[in-house]
């Protein structure tokens, strides 16, 4: 079993986001996972969200180390630990679904049957439904952090392109008068 214990045991992060992370997947009472092997996850989940495109505050992430810095929950940095949490979770289902895709049978003898099928499409529709949410608050978080925020494009014929062309050129309606 894993041992490793991390550099910065006291940070908040590992409490805060082990414990979202738990609650996200339905192992609130540590039965399935350690807390060493969460902590380990959400550094490889932390690591893939710091390197998503428009991500603008980096961490440094130490995967082998288990060790963020600085420490998103003290930097009150939401964003970043919800995503964080949300990818982590995605990534633990995404193996608990391969795991029990393998178990995934089931057997009919006469009137007995054992059908453990349900189980692996129950697992797949909460990964489904978790990956989906991570990739739209991924680009929630783009579009309200993109530096194209609040902006327009306007065009020849938009409303206020004569305005635009007017402040930039002379006047050209003057001329058909």
């Amino acid at each position: 079993m894993y041992t490793h214990t991390s550099g910065d045991a006291n940070m908040p992060w590992n409490v805060d986001l082990v414990t979202m992370v738990r609650s996200l997947i339905g192992d609130m009472s540590s039965s399935n996972y350690s807390d060493n092997r969460l902590r380990q996850v959400i550094a490889i989940a932390a690591f893939e969200v710091n390197n998503s495109a428009g991500i603008q505050k980096t961490y440094e992430i130490n995967i082998s180390q288990i060790s963020i810095s600085p420490d998103p929950i003290e930097e009150k940095d939401i964003n970043f630990s919800v995503m964080t949490a949300y990818k982590a979770a995605v990534l633990v289902l995404q193996g608990e679904v391969r795991n029990q895709s393998l178990n995934s049978i089931s057997i009919n003898d006469g009137t007995s049957s054992i059908n453990l099928t349900d189980v692996t499409k129950s697992l797949q529709s909460l990964y489904k439904d978790l990956s989906a949410r991570y990739e739209d608050l991924l680009n929630t978080y783009i579009m309200e952090e993109s530096s194209l925020n609040g902006q327009a494009i306007l065009g020849p014929y938009s409303p206020g392109g004569d305005l635009i062309n007017w402040q930039y050129h002379s006047d050209y309606r003057a001329n058909n008068l």
